[in-house]
């Protein structure tokens, strides 16, 4: 049986997103994960993108591997949080082999493989933790099996990470398409994670969350390109909370008005408002900058702006996509010829262009 889960590109919302009851606009893209899942008689992982290959022994809900590598915290949590599900449930526990690979999101770098932020942790916790309930006979097709399967893939997801972030990745990976995602009371589900099972929160109604599809211009064309640089969003998050901690008033200011333009787009999107489209991204990426120099983060480099001011001398629009200080950027036009001028004189800059497309097509059985 085989589990697939795409990754993802944020096109607006970038930080504020990790406030309550402020929406972000995610893309689900491409570049997928699978996991493939077998029952056995002994169980098995092999992450082969990681070549890690090591045989694991279930104990109750908890699984212990023979070869111990921090790359198994993600799947450790997930295997883990389906199980603690599965067995509130009443079913039996079963052993398995379970493989996952991803597509190829390395490129070279100056002669160095260098790895391209489509959220894959995101998409493997969501492919493994499908993989395990579906074994099991839980259903992860409906709505409200996608529901489950998103909450189960939160928690392991924040619990994996030290309790930070806000999910979009995830609900990208689970829900596919283009989607409007505000995150759930993080403290809140600290809090109930503490008092309750994992079945009692995940088959409960979580204050704030909101995930619905929305439909994107049939014209649009989506241009990826990358830094060549990784950033280290840790020290970005530490930044920004010591910005909002010393200036939380000018902190809200920024906040509320990427919060305004993010809303405004999710409307131009589904009137198809080009114009609109392309004047929103760019005010965003403006707001953006008012963050990066506010918080004294580097959150738009170099390679960042490059693409931004090609996209902008095009008609289009670029920003960076994500937390920002590297990985990629996300441009828009609607016109193919367009898209082609601009990646190739990104390419002269240095840029290294992406083939990303969206994904319709969230987490899927195969």
């Amino acid at each position: 049986m085989n589990i697939s889960a795409p990754g993802k590109l944020m096109l607006s919302g970038e930080w504020s997103v990790l406030e309550n009851g402020v929406p972000c606009i995610v893309l689900a893209v491409d570049q997928r994960v699978y996991a493939s899942i077998e029952e056995a008689s002994e169980t098995k992982i092999n992450l082969k993108d990681f070549e890690i290959e090591t045989n694991a022994v279930i104990e109750g809900t908890k699984i212990s591997f023979e070869k111990e590598d921090e790359k198994l915290l993600f799947t450790k949590h997930s295997i883990e949080t389906a199980l603690k599900y599965i067995a509130a449930k009443g079913i039996a526990v079963k052993n398995f082999e379970l493989e996952t690979r991803g597509d190829n999101t390395t490129v070279a770098v100056n002669g160095k493989q260098m790895k391209v932020g489509f959220g894959s942790s995101a998409a493997a916790v969501t492919a493994i933790t499908g993989a395990v309930l579906k074994l099991h006979g839980i259903d992860i097709e409906t709505k409200q099996g996608e529901l489950v399967l998103f909450k189960l893939a939160i928690i392991a997801h924040f619990n994996a990470q030290g309790k930070v972030g806000s999910g979009f990745d995830v609900g990208a990976s689970v829900f596919g398409g283009a989607l409007v995602y505000k995150r759930f009371d993080a403290e809140w589900l600290v809090n109930e994670l503490q008092e309750k099972s994992v079945q009692g929160v995940a088959d409960e109604e979580w204050p704030g969350f909101e995930a619905r599809n929305i439909s994107l211009p049939k014209e649009l064309e989506l241009m990826v390109g990358f830094t060549g640089k990784s950033a280290s969003t840790k020290e970005l998050v530490l930044k920004i909370r010591e910005f909002k901690k010393e200036k939380p008033e000018e902190y809200e200011k920024i906040i509320e008005s990427i919060k305004e333009v993010t809303e405004k787009l999710i409307i131009a999107l589904q009137n198809s408002e080009k114009q609109k489209i392309i004047e929103l991204l760019n005010e965003n990426r403006k707001l953006l900058k008012t963050l990066s120099d506010a918080s004294n983060n580097n959150l738009e480099i170099e390679e960042h702006k490059i693409m931004s001011e090609i996209a902008s001398a095009n008609g289009c629009a670029a920003k960076f996509s994500g937390a920002g200080g590297g990985d990629s950027s996300v441009g828009i036009c609607f016109e193919k010829e367009t898209k082609e001028k601009v990646l190739k004189e990104w390419k002269e800059k240095g840029i290294i262009p992406i083939e990303a497309n969206v994904s319709e097509n969230g987490a899927t059985v195969e």
